[in-house]
């Protein structure tokens, strides 16, 4: 290894190695990367093999950090990809160090049981709260079903438990199969087996957040209040266990986000031909993508970039059409990646012009759930604005992240503009953020991680909605 280690990097490594199983919760920019590579280049064996479990987005970090850790390795990441015929070709040679993305495993799981069984290998799960749902998920079980299997383990994650406690369980599990843990024990169980570096020791200058508020026109707010109207009724006495309702009311909860910041996104939905909903229309931009845009503007014009948040690709790509005068370009999972970043449309391409400080590109759209993680603006962009946010508290903190990360000067402000609604599903998702944060201070030891001061999401809308959401949106609501 001859990257040298940060004090703060050497404490982590030191405690990880003392361990066959742990895990990194570090801040987003802590070089959690670095401190894996030195975990498994520490304890490694002759013969011992890596393998990743990486968010696609991810794979050019790991592909570039290894040999710049260690440049005498002379192995490269093989990245895992291509089908299941292509997938089984690359393990059956055994490769040194692999990494497959989070879709990609359950087609291939027969594959990397063999690979697993038959090697003495090391597996890392980046993004591990990416599990969260354990066996009721598709990426939980399957990792799950592979806990026994390597010789060592370590999961990294900057925001390991999104909605509470639940979410640590089965990443515990994992690390731990062996020992029996709950919701009620697990952030007790983790003490021993994590470590964490936190923004301060970073050095980071802090963020200044702003809750701006955008009053909505008055057809949009009776679109919003006949919406709204229906969802309390649907919420009444339901409890997040209720699956069978359970994904109406996330269709209850994507149409009051919609609501409240793009009517637009409702014209082809059921309620399309409603007069409330034709009203609405007929007021053309809504007044967040107006203010969203009147910002970006006048940063711009300050010689400023502007990295603009929405969960709503449409949103995404309304948005950066209104801004195509102020060079706007989006990225959301529509948009593909390329190892080529001579590919104009592809996401690496985009990015890369948005991070040139001399390109006409000013303002990139974005959603964070194709773009909060593995992926570093805070070189040349300082302000953030959302359009809209959910109730999954990892993406939103992500996303922030986004430009507020190890590498800033001391004399930088970031700013991060939330655009709310009053009276809205905006306050009850900033009311559970904060709460989910808190949370996730807690547990963590981290009294630095904060979210904005209350006021007067590959992944669905639904994810990370449970009871206290619920339970927060009646009362909004007054179900």
């Amino acid at each position: 290894l001859t990257r040298p280690l940060l004090p703060y990097q050497k404490r982590n490594v030191s405690a990880l190695t003392q361990r066959h199983a742990g895990a990194t919760f570090s801040v987003p920019g802590a070089g959690k990367t670095t401190e894996a590579l030195a975990f498994f280049f520490l304890t490694r064996n002759p013969g011992d093999k890596l393998i990743i479990v990486a968010p696609k987005n991810a794979f050019v970090a790991w592909e570039e950090e290894l040999p710049a850790c260690v440049p005498s390795f002379e192995a490269s990441v093989q990245r895992l990809s291509g089908g299941y015929e292509n997938v089984s070709q690359i393990l059956s040679n055994d490769p040194d160090v692999s990494i497959i993305n989070y879709h990609q495993l359950p087609h291939v799981m027969d594959s990397i049981h063999a690979f697993l069984a038959r090697n003495s290998v090391c597996m890392m799960i980046d993004e591990s709260h990416r599990m969260k749902r354990g066996d009721d998920g598709v990426h939980g079980s399957c990792l799950l079903s592979l806990s026994y299997l390597p010789c060592r383990k370590l999961i990294l994650s900057g925001t390991p438990m999104p909605n509470g406690a639940f979410d640590l369980v089965p990443q515990f599990t994992f690390l731990y199969p062996e020992i029996r843990t709950s919701v009620d024990t697990v952030i007790e169980d983790f003490q021993s087996c994590f470590v964490r570096t936190t923004k301060v020791e970073l050095g980071l200058p802090p963020v200044q957040r702003i809750l701006h508020r955008v009053e909505m026109s008055v057809t949009q707010q009776t679109l919003y209040e006949t919406l709204a109207s229906d969802a309390a009724r649907m919420l009444a006495g339901l409890g997040a266990r209720d699956r069978l309702r359970f994904r109406s009311v996330g269709r209850c909860v994507q149409y009051l986000l919609q609501a409240s910041s793009n009517p637009g996104l409702l014209a082809s939905s059921k309620i399309g031909e409603h007069g409330v909903m034709q009203a609405a229309l007929a007021d053309g931009v809504s007044q967040k993508i107006n203010e969203a845009c009147r910002l970006a503007r006048s940063w711009v014009k300050e010689g400023k970039k502007v990295l603009i948040w929405s969960g709503f690709v449409k949103t995404v790509e309304h948005t950066a059409a209104l801004l195509s005068d102020v060079g706007a370009e989006y990225i959301h999972g529509g948009v593909g990646t390329d190892e080529d970043e001579d590919n104009f449309e592809s996401r690496e391409a985009v990015i890369k012009r948005f991070n040139d400080p001399n390109s006409s590109s000013r303002v990139l759209v974005a959603n964070p759930a194709a773009c909060s993680e593995g992926i570093s603006l805070h070189h040349v962009c300082h302000h953030a604005i959302y359009i809209d946010r959910n109730y999954n508290a990892a993406q939103y903190l992500q996303s922030e992240d986004r430009i507020h990360r190890i590498g800033l000067k001391q004399d930088v402000t970031t700013y991060i503009t939330v655009l709310v609604s009053p009276g809205t599903i905006d306050e009850s998702v900033n009311r559970r953020l904060i709460g989910k944060v808190v949370q996730m201070r807690e547990a963590l030891n981290d009294p630095n991680l904060n979210v904005t001061p209350i006021p007067v999401d590959d992944l669905t809308i639904t994810d990370g909605l449970d009871d206290a959401d619920i339970s927060d949106l009646r009362a909004l609501l007054g179900g």
